[in-house]
């Protein structure tokens, strides 16, 4: 954030505070299986709301914000906060606002050096973390949800066991 025109740190800090609520919020839906159906109207909002919230497009009001820490069960709104506020400083010190290839390449790499005995259990979903396989789990859901479980909002793969991997490719969308 070094040589920002007046207000561009703010907007980047805003930013990031946004991208950091929306990573917390995401991890917690699948942490405790939290449907959108039951927290917008628990937390007094609609669910289009809390949509925008998820794919960080809104910023959240203090009344909003109070309500979410009741309805996805944080001890108190401190806890959230506190949640957020790590969230956005791995952000900012990372200058990471999406898991790019390049922040999970030692997990792939693990995956390949450990495909072949990871084949006798193909069609299942390993969880990777650094140069471990952490977990091999019969749905992605379950193995997403151990994985924010253990190792919280650091980056970590989950991918599915396959012999084959299958490629697509995308037509270039001319802009």
């Amino acid at each position: 954030m070094g040589n920002n025109p007046p207000g561009e740190k703010r907007r980047q800090s805003e930013e990031l505070t946004k991208q950091a609520l929306a990573d917390v919020l995401r991890a917690r839906f699948v942490e405790r299986r939290f449907r959108q159906t039951v927290v917008a109207p628990s937390a007094g909002i609609s669910r289009t709301h809390l949509q925008s919230l998820l794919r960080a497009d809104k910023k959240v009001s203090l009344t909003v914000f109070l309500e979410l820490s009741v309805a996805l069960g944080f001890d108190d709104a401190c806890q959230l906060l506190r949640c957020v506020l790590d969230r956005r400083d791995q952000l900012e010190h990372n200058d990471a606002r999406r898991v790019s290839v390049g922040n999970v390449r030692e997990e792939i790499d693990t995956y390949f050096r450990h495909l072949p005995a990871l084949l006798q259990q193909q069609g299942k979903f390993a969880l990777i973390k650094g140069k471990d396989v952490a977990g091999i789990f019969d749905s992605y859901r379950d193995a997403l949800t151990a994985g924010y479980q253990r190792f919280k909002l650091t980056p970590f793969l989950v991918k599915q066991i396959a012999a084959v991997e299958r490629v697509g490719i995308l037509p270039r969308i001319p802009r």
